[in-house]
């Protein structure tokens, strides 16, 4: 759709075809909800309180707030997401779920500012479908990375295999792995089978031999620390023009680094699906269902079964 084309007739048209969609999806796949009188509210100081009881104090400054609907809404089912994508939105309305929770923005920015989307044929379709639905979206990021051990690193670790690799010195920290000598381009293959992923890219010397890696987070300060003890680093969220380039340079004075640059979906969607066993001891009376927002990148050849 382009620019011109998102015009008021094309958001009611496009909130029409949403709604019929899930009508027939929702007839077709939803499973009978249980009843229950607890709100989104309610929920959301239940997860408060159990990150109290796992030392997580609660910090009301962040970005963990309530970002569409009403917290007085009944919770008829509980979804996680790594981002409240617009299919994500979807997909748990045809479950007739009413609480999604999402790691990442709702509102395509870190803070999912909405000041200058209120004209936005975009920013209404989103809110309007999940009006329509009796959605209530909650961003769950930064109290749920402070839960020790850290979900989304565990999740990640888990996937690849990777527990007997965890080194020593690391007391338990999922972050830093001692692994068998091999190349980069045979850890970059290994890893791309694994998560799987289309879009897995390698900064540095494919035929370098390592031994030593880091799952980095998106700082070029964090990059720096994590490769005083790694060879190659799994980097899920980095600003290309600060760590990538960091890495070109590193390599083009000889220093023995590289990176291995993979979707930020895939570096931390399954730290929410660990959130929804978290979460189901909390609710035991309500489905919770992990839904996987699915990375947005295509590579030739487009034909490829998606993933």
């Amino acid at each position: 759709m382009t620019s011109a084309s998102l015009t008021r007739r094309a958001l009611g048209l496009a909130v029409g075809a949403l709604s019929a969609s899930n009508a027939a999806s929702a007839g077709t796949q939803a499973k009978p909800m249980r009843s229950t009188a607890l709100t989104a509210g309610e929920a959301v100081a239940r997860i408060q309180a159990q990150c109290a009881k796992e030392g997580v104090a609660w910090q009301a400054d962040g970005v963990d707030t309530f970002k569409i609907g009403d917290p007085r809404t009944p919770v008829r089912g509980i979804v996680t997401s790594f981002m409240g994508t617009l299919n994500v939105l979807k997909r748990a309305a045809s479950l007739g779920a009413t609480f999604v929770v999402t790691h990442e923005p709702v509102f395509w920015s870190a803070r999912d500012l909405t000041d200058d989307l209120i004209d936005d044929p975009l920013y209404q379709i989103k809110t309007r479908f999940a009006r329509q639905h009796d959605l209530v979206v909650w961003r769950f990021h930064d109290h749920w990375h402070r839960i020790s051990p850290e979900p989304m690193s565990l999740a990640l670790m888990r996937q690849l295999g990777w527990e007997r690799y965890v080194d020593p010195s690391s007391r338990g920290y999922t972050r830093h792995f001692n692994i068998p000598p091999q190349t980069l381009a045979s850890l970059a293959q290994d890893i791309s089978r694994r998560l799987p992923t289309r879009s897995l890219r390698v900064v540095g010397d494919p035929a370098m031999v390592v031994t030593k890696v880091g799952n980095s987070s998106h700082s070029v300060a964090d990059v720096i620390r994590m490769f005083e003890v790694s060879d190659v680093l799994i980097s899920p969220e980095v600003r290309e023009f600060e760590t990538v380039e960091y890495i070109r340079d590193a390599a083009a004075l000889g220093f023995r680094k590289a990176a291995i640059l993979i979707a930020h979906e895939r570096g931390e969607e399954g730290g929410m699906q660990v959130c929804a066993d978290w979460m189901r001891p909390l609710f035991p009376n309500l489905p919770i269902t992990f839904i996987s927002a699915a990375e947005p990148f295509l590579t030739p050849p487009f034909a490829s079964s998606a993933r």
